[in-house]
C-alpha cells in the first residue's frame, strides 16, 4: 500500500504539469519584392518586442526578385517568479523589421507595425497587408 501511495503522489504532479495548456505558436508571413536585386542579396526579418527587445528572426536568399518569409513566435510571456501561476499567453511583437542585406551591408529596411500592418486570415496566422518593396541602391 505505501508503494502505491508514493507512486500516486509522484504521478499526479507530473500529469498535472503535462496536462497544463501550453501557449500557442503564431505565424507571421512577410511577402514582397526587391527592385534591382544584387546577386547574393539576403532578406532578414526581425520581430521586435516591447522596449525594442529583438526576438525571433529569419533570413532568406531569394532566387528572384520576390520573396515570402514565414516566421513563428511563441505567445508565452516570461514566467513569473511564482511557478504555480498559469502561463500568460499575450506575448506578441510590436514591430517587424524587413531588411535587404548585400555583402554584410544593409541596403534598405522597412519597419512594419504589428498588428496594424497585418491581416489575420485565421487565429494563428498574420499576413502582411501589402507587398513589402525593398530597393537595392549601393
Amino acid at each position: 500500500m505505501p508503494k502505491t501511495l508514493v507512486r500516486a503522489l509522484c504521478t499526479v504532479p507530473i500529469c498535472l504539469t503535462l496536462a497544463h495548456a501550453q501557449c500557442p505558436v503564431r505565424h507571421v508571413l512577410v511577402r514582397g519584392r526587391i527592385t534591382n536585386p544584387a546577386p547574393n542579396s539576403t532578406i532578414h526579418v526581425q520581430l521586435v518586442y516591447a522596449n525594442k527587445k529583438p526576438g525571433e528572426s529569419a533570413e532568406l536568399i531569394p532566387e528572384d526578385a520576390s520573396f515570402r518569409i514565414p516566421i513563428e513566435f511563441l505567445t508565452q510571456s516570461s514566467r513569473s517568479l511564482l511557478a504555480n501561476l498559469p502561463a500568460r499567453c499575450g506575448r506578441k511583437p510590436q514591430s517587424v523589421i524587413v531588411s535587404l542585406v548585400v555583402a554584410d551591408q544593409e541596403r534598405d529596411s522597412v519597419s512594419l507595425k504589428f498588428p496594424a500592418d497585418f491581416d489575420q486570415p485565421d487565429p494563428s496566422d498574420y499576413l502582411v497587408r501589402f507587398e513589402v518593396v525593398l530597393k537595392d541602391s549601393p
